[in-house]
């Protein structure tokens, strides 16, 4: 089948590329999804009753992969089915199946270990680098090679760390310097790299045909590091990060929500938002409330951070979070407000460093001894990110599945001072200034000594922090 009109020539390579073990180390936003789930199209078309399993980071890019999948059906006129929303095993996991006439079928879902081993089959790993207890599912999915099939690992890079990256050192891919065009080979792998570059030069373009600038676009990334992993397919030292990116990526849960408010967005639109995510997350029976609260306003983001406690075995669950980008004070406040209210939240712990004085003074006045002020210095950051990397240590907690998020907490960075002294801080980008980090840490704060408010024993300092075996 001709792929002239459809693929650039990156894409083709891949596509054309029948090599039973193939590994991508890609930038961002190049179509690659979109070029696998051609491919994984073509291959059950040309090949009676069989079966691919394609492991996404989560449920939601499982359900886009397979609607991908439908669209290329469509696309050639070929008759598929998809259905969506299948129990995995009998277990609350989700799949989606196209299935052909022809008895074959892609499966979609969200990556695990028991996923892996789920199927035997030709299985693709995309995102890899993002997939958490990548070394078990690596493990599981390697496995399946075994009587021949087929694997594929596709990513963008994500630090020095897990799978994805020794695989790309092993062939060569992992030193940020582009390799040959052709696949680089070695031992049963074939090697595809594709930087934003090359992407450009093989055909790469805006959704309206028109060329793309990829200084224009590189310029305007304030952070290098974004800039390097996301687009130069450079892979970064997780040597200076204070929190590691296992021990951030095995956290991560798809349950947990992200509502963001953007600033043309109106307050009662963004009131009915918060109000909706309250209503699909109250606390649970056991459990105490506590937040934490980041300030920024034209440049920096706002984040109220909630988590839901259970003191006696040391989980900090994330329900939702809140971002908001150049919002009114006043509407942060409300918000804020909002969620204190709504939540029946115990402690709130606000940022009242410089511009959130005003806010933090007042949210106090109005909640009294449930709302801390908290003044950022270096002794109290240093505090904060102690306490924080801890628990991510200890794999209690629960973030969402969010690539933001997991940057803002992997971005912060210990500084030695010329007063011999340490820092917690980190650039300063279009993401913002780890203002999720800082309001988690913030909201592990809270629970550390919240106040005897709304009938609730307050815990002592360590009680929140033992007994849990984790977030497997």
């Amino acid at each position: 089948m001709a792929h002239d009109q459809i693929l650039f020539e990156y894409q083709k390579r891949w596509v054309e590329d029948h090599n039973r073990l193939k590994l991508a180390v890609k930038s961002t936003q190049i179509g690659f999804s979109f070029t696998e789930s051609y491919a994984d199209v073509l291959r059950c078309l040309e090949r009676d009753n069989s079966m691919r399993a394609v492991l996404s980071r989560s449920e939601r890019q499982s359900l886009e992969f397979a609607r991908k999948c439908k669209d290329h059906c469509q696309a050639i006129g070929a008759v598929a089915q998809l259905i969506e929303n299948e129990s995995f095993q009998n277990t609350s996991m989700l799949q989606h199946t196209i299935e052909f006439p022809n008895r074959s079928r892609i499966i979609a879902l969200s990556s695990n270990p028991d996923t892996a081993r789920g199927y035997t089959c030709d299985i693709t790993l995309d995102e890899f680098a993002f997939h958490k207890d990548s070394k078990a599912v690596f493990a599981a999915a390697y496995g399946r090679t075994t009587r021949g099939f087929d694997l594929a690992v596709i990513s963008t890079p994500f630090g020095e760390s897990g799978d994805f990256y020794k695989l790309a050192k092993k062939l060569g891919l992992a030193d940020g310097i582009a390799p040959p065009v052709q696949p680089v080979r070695v031992g049963e792998w074939s090697g595809h790299w594709c930087d934003i570059y090359q992407a450009v030069r093989e055909g790469l373009c805006n959704v309206d045909g028109t060329l793309l600038d990829v200084e224009k676009l590189l310029a305007g990334i304030d952070d290098p590091d974004t800039r390097d992993q996301e687009y130069l397919c450079k892979f970064l030292s997780d040597a200076q990060s204070w929190i590691a990116l296992e021990n951030i990526l095995r956290v991560v849960s798809v349950d947990a929500e992200v509502i963001d408010i953007d600033p043309k967005m109106p307050l009662d639109e963004a009131r009915d938002k918060v109000a909706d995510a309250i209503r699909r997350h109250p606390c649970p029976r056991g459990a105490r409330a506590f937040m934490g609260g980041d300030v920024g306003r034209k440049r920096d983001l706002t984040v109220n951070w909630p988590l839901f406690v259970f003191s006696s075995l040391g989980q900090h669950i994330t329900p939702f979070i809140v971002r908001m980008r150049n919002r009114k004070f006043k509407e942060q406040k409300v918000v804020a407000r909002q969620m204190i209210d709504g939540l029946r939240v115990a402690r709130h712990c606000q940022d009242a460093t410089g511009i959130g004085a005003q806010l933090g003074e007042e949210l106090q006045e109005k909640y009294g001894v449930r709302v801390e002020p908290i003044t950022f210095t270096m002794q109290v950051k240093e505090d904060l990110a102690v306490r924080t990397r801890r628990v991510f240590e200890e794999g209690t907690i629960t973030i969402p599945d969010d690539k933001n998020v997991q940057g803002a907490i992997h971005a912060v960075k210990k500084f030695a001072t010329t007063a011999g002294h340490f820092r917690f801080d980190a650039e300063r980008t279009d993401a913002g200034h780890a203002d999720e980090f800082w309001a988690v840490a913030l909201a592990l704060l809270a629970a550390q000594g919240a106040p005897c408010e709304l009938g609730m024993r307050a815990p002592s300092d360590e009680s929140a922090y033992q007994g849990s075996q984790g977030y497997q």
